[in-house]
């Protein structure tokens, strides 16, 4: 019984990390394709990619990156426990890599 428990924990670690892959791999192709006449990921794709590029700027480019190595990390079956310093880290990291970001840009 129990180990029925882990398998379908397990099942449900690969789905989430296969549905990560495809929303960073949906998120890249958005991001590097982002024009106003044309997008690959189309209406809802030029919409992520206008939201995202106008909120944390260059940042977002980090942002499939860091999904992509979370769904790899679930796809691997590791034991994957939420802890609450992750999120805060990746706000933090994002916040801090967008400022240093504009800043390199402005001076540019």
């Amino acid at each position: 019984m129990a180990e029925t428990r882990e398998n379908l924990k397990g099942v449900r670690q690969e789905i989430t990390g296969v549905a990560l892959m495809a929303v960073a791999l949906y998120t890249a192709i958005s991001l590097f394709s982002y024009n106003e006449a044309s997008n690959w990921g189309g209406v809802v794709g030029e919409f992520l990619s206008a939201l995202l590029l106008g909120s944390i700027g260059y940042a977002s480019y980090l942002f499939p990156l860091l999904l992509a190595v979370v769904s790899v990390e679930l796809l691997l079956r590791r034991d994957f426990t939420f802890r609450a310093s992750i999120p805060v880290g990746f706000v933090v990291f994002v916040g801090s890599f967008a400022a240093l970001a504009s800043g390199v840009t402005a001076r540019a």
